[in-house]
């Protein structure tokens, strides 16, 4: 096919791309569940041509290439193989070669490449060209290829994936027993952070009123708590978050409450369920709402909010007197069982607690630690803590059951399965069934692991997760001490839900099930995301899936909805998964482009977690993430702690203070929030300039819509030109930061061009001079 022309119609640019896919599934055909597919002499041709083609694009024709790419990412996935990682690389050097890149169609060209590289290189390609792809993203980013509010992330990935070890910025690693003046003030720091004994009084007086409301109005209903007051990493301030367990009479008279017509509509026996199961909750909510605000309860807690748009309805309540805030769903068992695991971890090393409270204070302070606004909810982060910690050889697998005897297993722990499909099974060094078997393996931990510190071990989980994981590529797990392999995991996600879909119709109401689990998403939550993802992203009925470019990479918008115990409202992972292996996959479908069920729906799982991802330990279909946004914080603040520790020019007391501060004014804007960093960048040294200016300069560079400063910010190395000090203040002054070379040649034109500026000024107009009468009418 010829290269396309500017002016000819864009779908032209599709049909290209149509023919690759043709020759990806074509390529398919026999292979079995082999991946990455291996390349046929017939595909290994047609991308050899299509690498030609490339060459021969304009700036047009590459952006309309890679925005049809973008649209068909399930299938690029989907049919890998070594010489599409290939292609694909050629399709990023061909973008370093162009001067520039228009927009398509309004869509901004460095985020329709960026989409590219982190939809399929950063997940595929890095498994068998790992220093090539750091290679390319280094390139990228030194020429500004990519959105500069994505660097801090970008930057990560190639210390990561390249075979360097002596980056500039990046800390050397310390180890985990180090101990300098820092650690007795990161040891002071965490004993102030537990709830003083007032809170905690206050704590069991809002548990004993909570469950004498509810005995009032169900008197055989089981209270219990979980969260962050219960599972040992307890902060000064945490809620209270309340579970009600209703008995099966009691359930069934809240569901006899509830007419809707719509509920029997459905011809799926599992949907009409499910429907059942949250009306069934918003009538438990409604009835406890009216007992709180009636009779004498109303003096002592106050109802805040009723949440019965979500999957799991909540009520929101706060005592009278203390002010404790409580969160209290119905039937909603799951979550009991993750604060129990958290707090055996939680009682098998005297170091685990206070680490834990050092980083959720952190994560509060710098203000990541909200998952609404797409970073991680404290849950998450103590996930990402003890799997570091397993990591380090501090703790074990405490649901690894090949640890003791299989006839020991029921004593244990609960071997039958919540909800039929959620494995709860831990070990609890409080139990004595598993005690010497625990107590064997701290004993066997190295010297290094015994003797660590609360200043090794904190900063080295911030550069762990900031430099040694592949936030692209991998799936942290606390029953692994080593990441997963991100898009088989999500196809073994797939398959079981698949089987599980098959039989969910058979499944008969329980007490235990009467609520689906909104927060923790949960088996039927991930059923239901199934059916949405073939709502939302139907396979093409021709050629091309017709994905939404725009949903599929919604930078600034999407964030997961999560509370502090069991986040995760769009569950994109699968418990207890240890090891990754390939799924048998069916045979390629017809029309062309249309890919498998359990493969869709895998893809769809991976669009749902582009970046981090956190395997919940018990949920089956369940993980958690960050949005975009929030993962560029995410690894913003990492970076900016590494820094801050590392700095040999602060005291210990400094360091402390400076890493704990509180950002008052967090830069959500990540585009601002890169420009106001104060880590280095990992190429060069970067320097500062700063040169007074007179209005004629400052008239220069911001004029004409700051055309100029954009021209001088595009130079190679260079990371920021801006204007401090407004025309009225008498002063300005223009900063310029980047590489010394790059900062010298910012100078340089921009002194050549203030003195031409100058010239142009201060030379008479025509009608200056005409009026002068030294040139003609």
């Amino acid at each position: 096919m010829a290269a396309l022309k500017p002016t000819e119609d864009a779908g032209l640019a599709a049909q290209w791309t149509q023919e690759l896919l043709v020759a990806l599934q074509v390529n398919t055909e026999g292979q079995g569940s082999v991946y990455p597919y291996k390349d046929t002499d017939e595909l290994q041709q047609t991308l050899i041509t299509k690498c030609k083609d490339i060459k021969k694009f304009s700036n047009f024709d590459l952006v309309r290439v890679i925005d049809k790419l973008n649209q068909c990412m399930f299938q690029l996935r989907a049919w890998y193989t070594h010489t599409l990682g290939s292609f694909l690389l050629e399709i990023m050097e061909a973008v370093l070669a162009a001067k520039s890149l228009p927009s398509n169609g309004g869509q901004d060209s460095l985020m329709m490449v960026l989409k590219l590289l982190e939809g399929t290189i950063l997940i595929c390609t890095v498994n068998h060209e790992p220093h090539l792809v750091a290679k390319t993203l280094e390139k990228l980013i030194q020429a500004r290829r990519l959105p500069p509010n994505v660097n801090a992330r970008m930057e990560s990935c190639v210390v990561y994936w390249s075979n360097k070890d002596d980056w500039h910025g990046v800390p050397e690693k310390v180890p985990i027993n180090c101990k300098t003046g820092l650690n007795a003030q990161l040891t002071d720091r965490a004993e102030q952070l537990p709830p003083s004994r007032a809170t905690v009084a206050n704590m069991e007086d809002a548990k004993h009123l909570i469950e004498r409301v509810v005995k009032d109005k169900w008197p055989d209903a089981g209270v219990d708590f979980f969260g962050s007051a219960i599972n040992g990493f307890e902060l000064e301030g945490s809620d209270l978050d309340c579970v009600i367990q209703l008995p099966l009479a009691d359930l069934q008279a809240c569901q006899e409450r509830v007419v809707d017509e719509q509920n029997e509509s459905s011809t799926d026996p599992s949907a009409n369920l499910r429907r059942k199961q949250q009306s069934a909750a918003m009538a438990a909510v409604n009835a406890l709402e009216s007992v709180c605000l009636g009779g004498e309860n109303s003096a002592s807690v106050r109802v805040v909010e009723k949440v019965l748009g979500a999957r799991v309805p909540l009520l929101k309540l706060k005592t009278v007197q203390s002010k404790v805030a409580i969160d209290v769903s119905f039937n909603n068992t799951l979550p009991l069982y993750n604060s129990r695991l958290l707090k055996a971890y939680a009682n098998l090393d005297p170091r685990v607690p206070p680490l834990g409270r050092l980083v959720k204070f952190w994560a509060k302070k710098r203000s990541i630690n909200d998952a609404k606004e797409g970073t991680l909810s404290s849950y998450a982060h103590i996930l990402l803590l003890i799997h570091f910690l397993q990591h380090e050889g501090l703790l074990p697998n405490l649901q690894d059951k090949s640890m003791i005897e299989e006839s020991k297993w029921p004593s244990v722990g609960t071997v039958e399965k919540v909800d039929g499909c959620h494995d709860v099974w831990f070990m609890d060094p409080e139990n004595e069934e598993c005690k010497a078997e625990l107590d064997q393996w701290l004993e066997n931990r190295s010297e290094f692991a015994k003797t660590a510190t609360l200043e090794g071990l904190l900063r080295n989980f911030y550069r762990y997760f900031a430099y040694e994981i592949a936030i692209h590529h991998d799936v942290v797990s606390i029953t692994s001490t080593k990441p997963l392999d991100k898009i088989e995991y999500f196809r073994q996600v797939a398959a079981a839900v698949a089987a599980a879909n098959a039989d969910d119709g058979d499944r008969e109401l329980e007490a235990s099930e009467a609520v689906d689990d909104d927060v923790g998403g949960g088996l039927d939550s991930v059923i239901d995301d199934e059916r949405e993802a073939e709502e939302e992203f139907p396979d093409a009925e021709g050629d091309v899936e017709e994905v939404e470019v725009d949903e599929l990479c919604d930078y600034y918008t999407r964030a997961d909805s999560e509370s502090e115990e069991d986040p995760g409202s769009r569950p994109s992972g699968m418990a207890r998964i240890t090891e990754v292996s390939p799924v048998t996959l069916p045979a390629p479908e017809d029309p062309p482009g249309k890919l498998p069920k359990i493969e869709q729906n895998a893809q769809h799982q991976l669009f749902q977690r582009p970046l981090l991802c956190i395997a919940d330990p018990m949920e089956l279909g369940r993980s958690l993430g960050t949005s975009f946004q929030g993962g560029d914080r995410w690894v913003f603040e990492l970076r900016r702690a590494c820094h801050i520790l590392e700095d040999g020019r602060n005291s210990a007391d400094k360091k402390a203070q400076t890493l704990f501060t509180e950002n008052r004014n967090t830069q959500k804007n990540a585009w601002r929030l890169y420009d106001s960093r104060d880590f280095p960048p990992i190429f060069e040294n970067e320097v500062t300039t700063k040169i007074p200016i007179n209005s004629n300069g400052r008239d220069l560079l911001l004029g004409n819509t700051g055309g100029f400063i954009k021209e001088l910010q595009g130079l190679p190395g260079m990371r920021r030109v801006k204007v401090e000090g407004g025309r009225h203040e008498g002063k300005s002054i223009c900063v310029f930061s980047g590489t010394p070379e790059a900062v010298r040649t910012c100078k340089e034109k921009f002194q050549e061009r203030l003195f031409q500026f100058e010239g142009d000024v201060q030379r008479p107009s025509r009608q200056q001079r005409y009026a002068a009468g030294t040139v003609g009418g």
